[in-house]
């Protein structure tokens, strides 16, 4: 297995199905996040047996209980399948627009990072998009890499960080 657990978002861990299962099947199922494509497709049997080093008769049983509590549909995982449709929708959500926002906004705040003043190669959303927060000029700035990655998905408040001259007028909650 090539992948890393660290791929698994915590969403995807703290769903309620994986509380359903006993504590060799929940292995059974994040062995199976690692094996499955990026849209939640799982190998041949043959493969989930070698790659788990499990019995078939063990991967059988496994199988039917993710079936019951509804992680596996036909030939899919379907918490690997749900993560790809919701990084699908955030890509969809910046669109073919995005790139001549980014630079616009880039431009507007003279590609100066509002929230320390240096070198601005990010766009930040300040009410985060997974917060609600659009992609209305109003709601993003320009942000140091540094900056935009330690805000990550908190208000620039609750971050402890203050926008600077250029975004006061900022939609923020």
């Amino acid at each position: 297995m090539s992948k890393h657990y660290a791929r698994i978002p915590r969403h995807v861990l703290n769903d309620s199905r994986f509380g359903l299962l006993s504590p060799w099947i929940w292995r059974i199922a994040i062995e199976l996040w690692l094996l499955c494509d990026d849209e939640g497709r799982l190998p041949s049997d043959e493969i989930i047996c070698w790659s788990l080093h499990r019995t078939s008769s063990t991967w059988i049983e496994a199988r039917d209980k993710l079936l019951n509590v509804g992680m596996i549909r036909g030939c899919v995982f379907v918490p690997a399948l749900e993560e790809y449709e919701k990084r699908k929708e955030r890509i969809d959500f910046y669109g073919p627009d995005w790139a001549a926002t980014r630079l616009q906004i880039l431009e507007r705040d003279n590609y100066a990072c509002r929230y320390c003043g240096k070198d601005a190669t990010h766009v930040d959303h300040i009410l985060p998009v997974s917060r609600g927060g659009t992609n209305d000029h109003e709601n993003l700035a320009a942000s140091c890499a540094h900056c935009n990655l330690s805000k990550g998905d908190k208000t620039p408040e609750e971050a402890g960080m203050e926008l600077s001259k250029g975004c006061e007028n900022a939609k923020i909650p």
